[in-house]
């Protein structure tokens, strides 16, 4: 929020946080790194639990080393 001074967060926050921050708009870019790795046992939804589609729109892609991709969205 800008007018708070905020206009970054970057915490490493559980699923459901996450998926809560983007579903109530609270969210405005969406950054992942892609590993060339497919995780086992365990493996979820990145966002926990989402009931509707979120539109994001890529914004940026970048290879950044040993098969790993930067991947930027943007809230459309």
């Amino acid at each position: 929020n800008f007018a708070l001074g905020v206009d970054r967060l970057r915490e490493m926050l559980t699923d459901e946080v996450a998926g809560l921050m983007i579903y109530e708009g609270l969210v405005d870019e969406v950054s992942l790194l892609v590993h060339p790795i497919i995780k086992g046992d365990g493996s979820r939804n990145l966002m926990g639990e989402v009931h509707r589609d979120i539109a994001l729109t890529l914004d940026r892609a970048e290879a950044v080393g040993s098969g790993c991709v930067w991947l930027v969205y943007k809230r459309t």
